[in-house]
């Protein structure tokens, strides 16, 4: 398919991830990167890598995709849940639920991987513009596609103790979620909406006024972002021989996760095609389409749900032995999420 030499286009942490095996294989890899660092729509905002979705630790699946975890990051086997923001529902595992990550071009999982890419070879050319038709992979995120949910938030520094809080609930997150991510002396609180998206920044200062009055905790060195998020199932990830990974090819998590994941996967898999000559399409498959599936199902069940359904996630989670295994099982594709599955705006007719 392609001789020794390999061009990507984007250095987020799929393009990196495609890198850094290709690399390692005994490939001549160069990135070409639009920005003039890496992370750079990042301001060190905390995002989660979920635990549950797959039996194996997300760090060894990580180890397992040729990735070393030497980035920062901290395991939580607690977090807290409010619908009605008036209860706490507390969900707590023997196995951590997701790790903390830091995003951004410094002291993050993004600096991390493009180390790892420079110290396998790979050359990363910052600043540089190419075109889809000039590289091999397509690693460009959500630029310039429909947004099926948005996020807004702050960063900031705090004395507030470690934790993690999520609110379900419309005024502060139209059939998304707000979160108060904290870990040593750091937090980001963000509202995550995915539908009225007009009402994204008064979601958003629903959900600060609602974490300030669940929550004690003081605001030094406040920064503000915003993003989107892009999904998709597509037939076929491949164009005229480009590979498209990330969020260029719609990979993300609709129901509770961050998406980063599916991000890396689908790098490992562009890369794995590549080495080993295999169809893209079969080795993304067969990693992450099921699941994929599986999320555009949680997605459709919760919107039409709403409270009712807020209200049985928490309880659920809250009275759980394990809410790792529960939430394991919501990604499952079994019969259930079959059957809902051809109801989503996701399947193909």
């Amino acid at each position: 398919m392609m001789a020794g030499e390999i061009k990507i286009l984007g250095a987020g942490i799929a393009g990196l991830t495609a890198s850094i095996n290709l690399a390692n294989g005994g490939f001549d890899v160069t990135i070409f990167e639009k920005s003039p660092t890496i992370g750079s729509r990042f301001h060190n905002d905390f995002q989660g890598l979920e635990n549950w979705s797959d039996e194996t630790d997300v760090l060894e699946i990580l180890k397992n995709l040729s990735l070393e975890t030497n980035f920062w990051y901290k395991g939580f086997k607690k977090a807290s849940f409010y619908t009605d923001l008036q209860k706490e529902f507390i969900a707590e595992d023997k196995d951590n639920l997701f790790y903390l990550v830091q995003r951004g071009p410094v002291d993050s999982l993004d600096e991390s991987l493009k180390n790892q890419a420079l110290d396998a070879g790979v050359k990363i050319r910052f600043n540089s513009k190419m075109t889809l038709e000039e590289c091999d992979i397509v690693a460009t995120g959500v630029s310039g596609k429909k947004p099926v949910g948005v996020v807004k938030g702050i960063v900031f520094d705090t004395n507030a103790e470690d934790s993690i809080n999520l609110i379900l609930n419309d005024k502060c997150a139209s059939k998304g979620y707000s979160y108060l991510l904290v870990a040593d002396g750091k937090a980001t609180l963000a509202s995550v909406v995915m539908k009225d998206l007009s009402k994204t920044n008064l979601c958003f200062e629903n959900s600060f006024e609602a974490f300030s009055r669940l929550k004690q905790f003081t605001i030094t060195n406040r920064r503000s972002f915003a993003g989107y998020g892009t999904f998709a199932l597509n037939e076929t990830n491949k164009q005229n021989k480009r590979l498209f990974v990330g969020e260029a090819a719609g990979f993300q998590d609709l129901f509770l996760g961050f998406g980063m994941k599916y991000a890396l996967l689908s790098g490992y898999a562009a890369a794995k095609s590549i080495m080993e000559e295999e169809d893209y399409d079969m080795v993304w498959r067969d990693l992450v389409l099921d699941k994929q599936k599986a999320s555009a199902a949680n997605r459709l069940i919760y919107e039409v749900t709403g409270v009712w359904g807020y209200n049985y996630i928490a309880n659920k989670l809250s009275n759980s032995r394990s809410p790792k295994s529960w939430l394991n099982g919501q990604y499952r594709f079994g019969l259930s999420k079959r059957l809902i599955y051809p109801f989503t705006k996701f399947a193909k007719k």
